[in-house]
């Protein structure tokens, strides 16, 4: 991912509505939204897409080579799963 410069006024931050500074650096997806560091890099351990419009981004090479880096992918779809808890009473 990108860093560019803020250039113009009026631009924050979609995920934490922090205002930018003219010239503070900030990280540009290639979907071209902006977002603060820290916030779109723990937005993208979570998520793996952008917050604005569900870009998905490219899996990168992990340690041992299978592409994965902690995510469960097949096809080159994302796999999601649901935890599901139930409670039994003995009567």
């Amino acid at each position: 991912m990108e860093s560019v410069e803020i250039e113009g006024d009026d631009q924050h931050c979609v995920i934490c509505l922090e205002d930018w500074e003219i010239g503070e650096k900030v990280k540009e997806m290639p979907c071209k939204h902006r977002f603060c560091k820290g916030c779109i890099e723990k937005w993208l351990r979570a998520h793996g897409s952008c917050p604005v419009c569900r870009y998905e981004m490219p899996v990168e090479e992990d340690e041992d080579g299978d592409g994965k880096m902690g995510r469960s992918e097949e096809d080159g779809e994302r796999m999601r799963g649901i935890w599901v808890g139930f409670a039994f009473s003995r009567d």
